[in-house]
């Protein structure tokens, strides 16, 4: 039989084409859903220290640039309270090369590239200190479970994969490339997210503080979404809602 024959046999079968159609759309979703997360997951924790130094460094001066932060203001007691509570958990959590930077500008807390935990004073001022506690906890959840450079090397596969898929000859093609990496982006978020408050939940009770200490941290966190009009809440966004996040950990205590 020649070779055209056969193909134009294979043509004619539907369920030759029903299932090469269906490989062809479950392989790039499989590769988006489990394969590339797995591989980034992989990847992001052997990043030599100078790589993930550099990109903080970088990452660092956009940060100040984009939301306009500032060095610190807080007094000298609260700084030196501030940093030895991160200490307290950084030494419980064997993770004492990682630096902790006070900014001001907004109420917000972050892990950097390179091992940086970054929280401003806005919020330090608005929390008690378990609840501070709880917060820098979850930022090194981040940190202890590669989440910042998953997220950057799972986003530069998953950017390249959806070019390969949908192509860059137009603006369409561009712009489905954007969303699904924004879509895609998201759900990893909302994991990590995720995994990062089991992490500080386990760590306050370690050090001996209550995880309702992250409740009301979380409260808090919510008052600032309502002063802001944005609020965490469905599943197109990078973080799973606060007040889901607020019901579980209450449900959680014994």
């Amino acid at each position: 039989m020649s070779t055209r024959n056969w193909i134009d046999r294979w043509i004619n079968n539907n369920v030759a084409v029903t299932g090469a159609t269906l490989l062809w759309v479950a392989i790039p979703v499989w590769l988006i859903f489990a394969g590339l997360p797995q591989l980034a997951d992989m990847l992001s924790q052997h990043i030599p220290v100078q790589w993930q130094s550099r990109l903080g460094d970088y990452a660092k001066r956009e940060v100040r640039n984009t939301a306009y932060l500032q060095d610190s203001r807080l007094d000298e007691d609260k700084k030196r309270q501030v940093l030895g509570g991160f200490e307290k958990l950084t030494r419980q959590a064997d993770l004492g090369h990682v630096k902790l930077e006070l900014m001001r500008g907004m109420s917000n807390a972050f892990a950097l590239p390179g091992n940086t935990v970054v929280i401003t004073d806005e919020l330090v001022l608005a929390l008690d200190n378990e609840a501070l506690m709880a917060v820098l906890a979850h930022e090194l959840g981040h940190i202890k479970h590669h989440h910042v450079m998953r997220r950057i090397v799972g986003s530069t596969m998953l950017s390249s994969l959806l070019q390969l898929t949908v192509g860059q000859s137009s603006a369409g093609s561009k712009m489905g490339s954007l969303v699904g990496e924004a879509f895609i982006g998201s759900a990893y978020s909302r994991q990590a997210e995720i995994q990062a408050d089991a992490y500080a939940v386990d760590l306050l009770r370690q050090v001996g503080i209550s995880p309702l200490a992250f409740v009301r941290a979380m409260q808090e966190f919510k008052k600032i979404e309502n002063k802001r009009g944005v609020t965490a809440r469905n599943w197109t966004s990078s973080h799973p809602s606060t007040q889901d996040r607020i019901e579980k950990l209450q449900n959680s205590q014994p």
